[in-house]
């Protein structure tokens, strides 16, 4: 993926490359191919600016991330699947209950192999 060369490109030697995806396990039940390790264009329809907006977007496993950042020359140094705050809980209890369970997100540190 020429995104993580480039990054690698400009990343200082002691320098964090920070990022978030959707978690793969996310769109993996209605996938099309039913295969996990199948990258897959999705197209989702979003309302979090107050109107609808299509957003597409690749799912790839975990193995095909993490060999992209091998390739670039980077390791994850921490990998956090994310939950949700408690204030969401009391805001969007039906959000808070699915996204406690069900992580939508991954949120990768990477660094330069030494």
């Amino acid at each position: 993926m020429p995104l993580m060369c480039d990054v690698y490109r400009v990343l200082k030697k002691d320098g964090s490359f920070f990022f978030s995806t959707h978690h793969p396990m996310v769109h993996f039940e209605p996938s099309e191919s039913n295969n996990y390790f199948q990258r897959e264009r999705i197209t989702e329809e979003w309302d979090t600016i107050g109107q609808p907006v299509q957003v597409q977007f690749y799912r790839r496993s975990l193995t095909e991330l993490f060999q992209v950042i091998a390739d670039a020359g980077m390791y994850v140094a921490q990998l956090h699947e994310g939950q949700p705050d408690a204030i969401m809980k009391e805001r969007y209890p039906k959000y808070y209950a699915h996204l406690s369970t069900r992580p939508n997100f991954l949120f990768m540190e990477c660094k330069k192999l030494p």
